[in-house]
């Protein structure tokens, strides 16, 4: 389910640290989430890979240095 004002995805509530919080349907909410908001709303799919790899290129290379 999203959430119509900002395009969050809901997270299913997990009441212990176990596998099912790795699970795609536990780990895919929240990572979608954590997201800049600019970016989930990219017009097409094209322009949402081209800036998520910026984003991830960026975060990889601020831990490096």
């Amino acid at each position: 389910m999203r959430s119509v004002s900002n395009g969050d995805l809901v997270e299913p509530s997990s009441k212990m640290r176990t596998y099912e919080d790795r699970s795609f349907a536990v780990c895919t909410p929240r990572l979608w989430n954590s997201l800049p908001l600019s970016m989930r709303r990219s017009l097409s799919v094209d322009i949402f890979k081209n800036v998520l790899k910026t984003y991830l290129f960026k975060m990889f290379i601020s831990k490096c240095l």
